[in-house]
């Protein structure tokens, strides 16, 4: 959960977000690829190429009222909110923006029994509210735990493996986020609000930034107002 002294007033920082992001470059508490292999195999509750193992747990209750976030007249799964979980003390929320010239998919493949998924279009966006239970680890060592969000980034047709974002509002302190693409592994910690970067790997780029506390994506309750609030622009996939 945000430290209530980081929050200004309700902005509308997310629906600006295309604005200032290049500007903020400044790596803070990177992990790369290179250095968690020097740590020996990571032991995580979410691999890289399986997903979570049984020690994740899934949300306790998946809320996707069909009149409202289920896309009408599509596959079983596809959504047009991801709207992982509404209740918690932590976790994440925001928008997903597609800004390639292709069709992008994101899921979470381990929402309720089958996984959802959204598929953005070029220019299209999609809202996400999640406070899925995180908790990935080096042997004993935590790398990255709270409750947040976990994210498949792919291009639909392409048979390239997914990006992974993971997003947490862990228990203590500021929201961290974990990106993995390939050879690419970045941990980032405590971000604070308006806060930018850019991950890049030889077939991607994804711009995130920390939006501004107050944010409602049109799901908001007395629980998740305070959330930590992210914008993830898909550049290049």
């Amino acid at each position: 959960m945000a430290h209530p002294s980081e929050r200004p007033e309700r902005s509308g920082g997310n629906d600006q977000h295309d604005r200032d992001c290049a500007g903020y470059l400044i790596a803070m508490n990177i992990i790369t690829s290179k250095k968690l292999i020097r740590l020996g195999v990571l032991t995580m509750t979410m691999s890289m190429a399986a997903g979570p193992t049984a020690a994740l747990a899934a949300p306790v209750e998946q809320e996707i009222p069909a009149t409202q976030s289920i896309a009408q007249g599509v596959p079983e799964g596809q959504v047009k909110d991801l709207i992982i979980d509404r209740h918690g003390d932590d976790g994440v929320k925001g928008k997903i923006k597609n800004r390639t010239d292709h069709t992008v998919r994101v899921s979470d493949p381990y929402a309720g029994t089958e996984g959802i998924y959204a598929l953005l279009p070029p220019g299209g966006e999609v809202t996400y509210y999640s406070s899925r239970t995180i908790d990935i680890r080096n042997g004993r060592d935590i790398v990255l735990d709270g409750e947040g969000a976990y994210f498949r980034l792919s291009r639909t047709g392409s048979g390239n493996r997914p990006v992974d974002l993971w997003m947490t509002d862990p228990f203590v302190g500021r929201p961290d986020t974990l990106f993995s693409d390939d050879s690419v592994w970045n941990l980032r910690k405590g971000w604070s609000e308006d806060e930018c970067h850019h991950e890049v790997s030889d077939r991607s780029s994804v711009e995130i930034k920390r939006e501004r506390d107050g944010w409602d994506g049109g799901w908001d309750n007395s629980e998740n107002r305070d959330w930590a609030v992210f914008t993830v622009t898909i550049r290049k996939l």
